[in-house]
């Protein structure tokens, strides 16, 4: 298995310098003939998501069917798969991915709360989220 880095997912999905676009497309069908696996953890996924909004351009929609179709590709092996699609399921309708992303981890470690001052994810995940007056209420 071999993890791959924000910049050649962004090159792959953007072509962007297409030499290295090129040669991250060779790799991976080098790696299928191989049998290898390429692996893609969720903090190159969360900065790969950061540079193609900011970076590129890219759409909200854009983005989601990107992580989707990135979510079934054979060739790649997402970590923490199920919190990842949770994670762009919420973010394809509403809210920040990271905030997204950060959400759906705490509830894959069944968290009973997740503390935050940011009141547009509160609204958004009114059974989880809470803030620090609401928790320090409640004890």
């Amino acid at each position: 298995m071999i993890f791959l880095d924000t910049n050649i997912l962004v090159r792959l999905v953007t072509g962007d310098t297409p030499e290295q676009a090129t040669m991250v497309r060779k790799a991976l069908e080098l790696a299928e003939e191989r049998g290898e696996t390429f692996c893609v953890g969720l903090p190159v996924i969360l900065e790969t998501v950061w540079v193609l909004t900011n970076g590129y351009g890219y759409s909200r929609g854009e983005v989601s069917s990107l992580l989707f179709a990135m979510a079934t590709s054979e060739r790649l092996d997402i970590e923490h798969l199920p919190t990842l699609l949770n994670a762009v399921s919420k973010y394809s309708r509403a809210g920040d991915f990271a905030d997204m992303l950060f959400v759906a981890h705490a509830r894959l470690h069944e968290a009973r709360g997740f503390l935050s001052f940011d009141k547009k994810l509160k609204s958004l995940e009114p059974d989880l989220v809470l803030t620090p007056e609401e928790y320090c209420r409640a004890t």
